[in-house]
């Protein structure tokens, strides 16, 4: 009985503890009621953003691009009639640090190396398809190694798997992930004279 009764005032305690700090937080003051919104909109404003929250998640690595063809397709209402309040939905999550590009386009490169390992060239292509603005994808391509480094990296990580006796499955295997025959063969012939 005494068990549960400590129990009891320490649980007591506990929630007395969490609602004080609870209460010592200042609340985070959205920026996404932005005054030049109209009463009138207020209403889809916010549906706007609730559902592009929902879209984003907790990850934050969503480009511009693809959060307005959710919105656009979720709310073709909206989309048609106020396609303006759409990016202000967009400017608010940048305001609130909801959508960063280049946290988007940095996932997306670090999600196809090593064993995914992808050309530069390719992983530009990628970035496009995201909807990553050309300046966001010029930054980055400075972040990305020379395609000579990327694919002897991933020729030397894969090399007990290649099939040695079939050298243009290797090409392909490479030309499929945006490499040049030249350079699959350059890291080849490498290869052979180390062995």
């Amino acid at each position: 009985m005494s068990d549960q009764k400590s129990q009891i005032e320490k649980i007591d305690k506990l929630k007395d503890l969490i609602s004080g700090l609870e209460n010592s937080f200042p609340e985070k003051q959205s920026k996404g009621s932005s005054p030049e919104i109209l009463e009138s909109d207020l209403e889809d404003f916010q549906a706007l953003r609730r559902r592009a929250l929902k879209y984003i998640g907790a990850d934050r690595g969503k480009s511009y691009a693809q959060v307005e063809r959710v919105l656009t397709r979720h709310f073709p209402e909206i989309s048609q009639n106020n396609s303006s309040l759409i990016d202000q939905v967009i400017v608010s999550l940048i305001d609130d640090a909801y959508l960063d590009e280049r946290l988007c386009g940095r996932r997306l490169i670090k999600r196809h190396s090593g064993r995914k390992q992808k050309s530069a060239r390719y992983l530009e292509h990628l970035l496009k398809q995201q909807g990553i603005s050309e300046s966001i994808i010029d930054e980055l391509k400075l972040e990305i190694a020379a395609d000579e480094k990327t694919a002897e990296a991933y020729f030397h990580l894969k090399k007990d798997e290649w099939d040695y006796n079939q050298p243009e499955k290797i090409i392909r295997h490479f030309s499929s992930r945006g490499y040049s025959s030249g350079l699959t063969l350059k890291i080849m012939r490498k290869y052979v004279d180390e062995e």
